[in-house]
Order: structure tokens, then sequence, then C-alpha cells
């Protein structure tokens, strides 16, 4: 816990600096939102807040037109930068405005420099197809054993495997890692070769390389000397595996993994079936019953299950992981999404997160949940921001992380932050389906419905006639006044419950888009007889503002503790 009196002294030296010292009201703007937030009224730091306070806007100033708060904080964050680029270079208290937030952040400086981000690309293999698949698996298991050092920030599989083949200089400026990892495989029939290098992302100087020949039979034993070598050149330690599963069914967990990352219905069946077969092959492989809880978690947040039998399932994979291996982040990160989500035990479920993310600090996952799905739903805006930012650092390039961060910006009512970064993700990844349906959310909370519409529509081009999308064009027909509309997509929703499990919260946004307010509380609390996952954004969701003044609805949300 840093000392506000060195937090206060840290902040006059930048208000006196040349970034700072001839503008008044952006000394008033960092002042403002330095004081707030020392006093402990960090949350109340919205935008409107903040025009008020420091910009002097009165009660008619509207956020969407007047944008002033987003521009200013920009340039503070660009004045920040230079600050400590020039002047406050030495400086060890840092005040920080994460991206989309008005409330500082203050770190101490030697505890950052400290945590030095690396990227472990893709092995290569000089031989065969076969071997490249047995080179990945290598990286992610070695990706996997670093990942456990505290003082560490390791970069997921899932970004470093789209930029194969780019040169390192380019790979570490997306990635913003400091040291880059590779290697080269050639194995036989009994035995592999590895050729492993690490360098200085900013250089290219190598500071360490290795040659490894072992007995195909020591696979694991390879990947913890790795591990162990590159902590040392790197000054740090990291704790042998506790288990070491069969190859076999490490690979089906791989592939499982890589599935379950597409987040879709076809993924994370898939993935189920790669991990049911790796638990076959290893009844004793926890990190294997840790995703198949995953896979039936978010079968049902999504929709396609019900939980009756997905939440069981989900719950009894985690306990039995757990039961395995008690030091195993990923188990504790399975419980906790179980015990928010299902059982509304918020308390239970943030320790769960906070251990799995003390036992595995690179655990992008845990960041992301307890982000968006638990700080996020209790209004603890600030915190959810910076939870989500790093599992954004820890895998760069994943969609549907930075398409959480765009919900959290949603939920929080930051629609003019939210809309601007939904244009950067069409941008970045105009295939990915949720970049189109988040941004039809985010324009009907505003009541651009035309536009709206026509988000959802492109979303839907490329995921089908899933309950979720059909239920938001209902919706947002039926608030656009084209009942006709509205009334033929909940036709059409009705028609998909009869082959396939319609969760009851998809209902009930249809019902809205028909102003059915009667409607749509029944089936919330047919939701919450049921324990739908997705009912425990009422409490935040724009989609329920309409509501709020319904007794009902308040009734619930202290049902599920988020009153």
């Amino acid at each position: 816990m840093l000392d506000p009196s060195e937090i206060r002294g840290s902040l006059e030296r930048i208000l006196k600096s040349a970034p700072f010292r001839a503008s008044r009201r952006m000394q008033k703007f960092l002042r403002y939102a330095v004081e707030e937030s020392l006093a402990g009224r960090a949350e109340t730091l919205k935008e409107s807040v903040v025009g008020a306070a420091v910009f002097e806007r009165d009660a008619a100033y509207d956020t969407r037109v007047d944008g002033i708060v987003r521009v200013e904080a920009r340039r503070l964050r660009s004045k920040l930068t230079e600050y400590y680029q020039g002047e406050g270079a030495s400086e060890r208290i840092r005040i920080e405005f994460p991206s989309g937030c008005y409330a500082p952040a203050f770190t101490d400086s030697r505890q950052a420099d400290a945590l030095r981000t690396i990227a472990v690309m893709p092995f290569t293999s000089v031989q065969t197809e076969s071997d490249q698949e047995f080179a990945d698996g290598l990286t992610q298991e070695l990706i996997y054993l670093l990942t456990r050092i505290p003082s560490l920030r390791v970069i997921a599989w899932n970004s470093v495997e789209k930029l194969r083949g780019l040169p390192n200089s380019d790979a570490a400026r997306q990635l913003r890692a400091d040291s880059i990892l590779e290697g080269s495989v050639r194995r036989n029939a009994s035995r592999v070769r590895i050729h492993v290098q690490l360098s200085a992302a900013a250089t290219g100087v190598i500071e360490w390389n290795e040659v490894f020949e072992r007995e195909l039979t020591d696979l694991f034993s390879i990947q913890e000397d790795l591990a162990r070598c590159i902590a040392h050149s790197l000054r740090v330690t990291v704790n042998r595996s506790a288990y070491s599963p069969d190859a076999e069914a490490y690979q089906l967990y791989v592939r499982g993994r890589h599935a379950w990352n597409r987040r879709t219905e076809a993924g994370f069946r898939k993935a189920v079936i790669f991990f049911e077969r790796a638990v076959a092959i290893d009844p004793n492989f926890a990190l294997a019953h840790a995703g198949l809880s995953d896979c039936h978690s978010l079968l049902c947040d999504f929709g396609f299950e019900p939980p009756a039998t997905s939440i069981a399932a989900a719950r009894a994979a985690a306990a039995r992981a757990l039961e395995l291996d008690p030091t195993l982040a990923e188990a504790h990160c399975s419980s906790a999404f179980v015990f928010s989500m299902s059982d509304w035990d918020w308390e239970q479920a943030e320790r769960s997160y906070r251990r799995a993310i003390e036992l595995r600090p690179s655990y992008p996952t845990a960041h992301h949940w307890l982000g968006c799905d638990l700080l996020a739903l209790q209004k603890r805006w600030d915190e959810a921001g910076r939870e989500m930012e790093v599992a954004i650092a820890l895998d760069p390039l994943e969609p549907a992380l930075i398409e959480s961060m765009n919900y959290l910006f949603l939920l929080s009512r930051r629609y003019s932050l939210a809309e601007e970064r939904y244009h950067d993700l069409l941008k970045e990844r105009p295939d990915y389906w949720k970049s189109y349906t988040g941004f039809g959310r985010v324009l009907t909370a505003q009541g651009r419905y035309g536009e709206a519409a026509e988000m959802l529509e492109r979303g839907r081009s490329i995921a089908g006639d899933t309950p979720v999308i059909l239920a938001a064009l209902a919706h947002v027909r039926g608030l656009q006044g084209n009942s006709e509309a509205a009334s033929g997509h909940v036709a059409a929703l009705r028609q998909y419950a009869r082959r396939r499990h319609v969760a009851w919260v998809t209902h009930a946004i249809a019902h809205l888009g028909l102003r059915d307010r009667a409607g749509a509380l029944y089936c919330l609390e047919r939701a919450a007889e049921a324990r739908e996952l997705s009912l425990a954004a009422i409490a935040v969701h724009p989609v329920y503002d309409e509501l709020r003044g319904e007794p009902r609805l308040q009734e619930l949300i202290a049902r599920i503790g988020l009153s």
C-alpha cells in the first residue's frame, strides 16, 4: 500500500513540471482525480462527474454530444507519458490513468520494473507436420510452466501463435514483450534435440542459448529443464511441477484448449471430446478436468445448455481437478466461475479467483473472469478495468478479451468509449461475430436502433440464428417501433426453442422488445429459479434499465446478492 503523502508529493512535482505548469485546467483535472481517489471516492469518477467538477458543465451536460472529458483525458495521459519520459524519469511513484478510466492508478515503479514480459514464440520443427504439432505442444507446455513464476508476465499461446513466422522485432512490438524466446526441434524415433535462445526484444542481443538432447520419454523433464534455465537467465526461480501427465493426454488437452478458445458452440463441444479422451487416458490429469469444467460452464453461459445439467458437470469436474491438485490455478478459476455465476457466492468466488492468480499470475482467464464476471457485476468498475487490462496484456491478440473490455464499458455506461473501441475491433477482427453484436448492444443502449439492428444482422450473418442474436434483434426492432419485425424474430426464437434449449433470460430480452414488462419479469424469475448464469448481469446491464423501478426486479437483484 503506497503512502498517500508520497503520492501527493509526486503529484506536486508533476503539477510544477513543464508539461503541466502552463495548463491550469489540466492541473485541476489531475489534482481532482488524485484527491478523489485518495479520499476513497474513485468509483464516483465518471465522465459526467468529471465534466461538472473540472470543466464546469451544467446539469444538462450530455456526454454523448460533448466529449470534452474524453478528449482531455487523452491529453492528460499524453502529458503524463511526456513527464515520465523526461523530468519524471526517476520518479518512484507513478500516477497513471488506465485506458477508459478517469480514476488514477498509483504504482511503485521499482515493483513495475521487476515484472518482465516474455513471449515464447512457437518453436519450429525442421521435419514433418506431425513434428510441428510436437513442437507446438512443447511451446505451450513451456509457456504454462513459466506462467507459474510470479515475477514474470508471460504472453499466452493464443496470441504468440497468431504471429508465427513474424520477425522477432515485429512480434515483440505487437506483444509488448521485453524478451523473446525461440527454439527449433528435431526428433527421431527415440530422441529429441532442442535448440533454444533467449534475446532482448529491444536490441536483439542474445542473453542465453542452449541445446538439449534427451530421450523422448523424458519430454516433461526437458520442458522443466528449459524453464529452469530460462528462469535462471532472468534471475527468477521456477518450482518443479507436481505431476507429469501422459504425453498423449497432454496433446489432447492442448487441442481441447485450442478448440475452447474459439468461443463457439462447436468449439466448446469439440473441446469436451478432447478433454474427455485425455481424462480417459490419464484419469489423474487435473488440467483436463479443469478444461472440462470450463467447457460446461461456457456452454451454459452462452445459453447452449441448461444449468441443471451443465453446471452440475462443471462443478464436479472442477472439484475433481482440485482434489487431484490443490495448487492448480485453472481448477481454482473454474470453481470461482461456478461460485459466482451459479451459486451467487461472490465472496468465495473472489477468494478462489485471487488464489488462482496467486498460483499462476500470468493466467489470462483468471484476470478476465474476475474482472468481467465478478468485479464488474458488483460495479467495482476501476478494479474490473485493471484486471481486464492485465488479461489483455497477457493475451493481446485475443478478440474475446478485447470485446469483454468493451462490454465492461457498456455496463459502466461509457458508451462513447465503447463505441470507439468497437470500431477498432471491427477493423482488427471483421470475422469475429461479437465485434458486431457487442457493438449492436452499445448502439441500442444509446437509442440508435437502426444502426444497432444493422450491426446485429452483420453478426447474425457470421454466427447464424443463435438465440442471443434473435432476442437482441427482437429487442431493438421492438424499441424501433417495428413490431412486425420484432414479432418475426420472437417467432423464430420460439421455433428454435422447440429444437434446442433457450435460456429464460433470452426470452426476457425478447419480451422487452415487445414492451411486455410483465412477461420479461416472469422470464427473469424463471431464470432465477433455474440459476441461469446470464441473470447475474441484471444489476448492471442497460438492457434492464426500463425495469429498474419494478420491485420484482429489485427483489431478483437482492436474491442474487448484488443489491
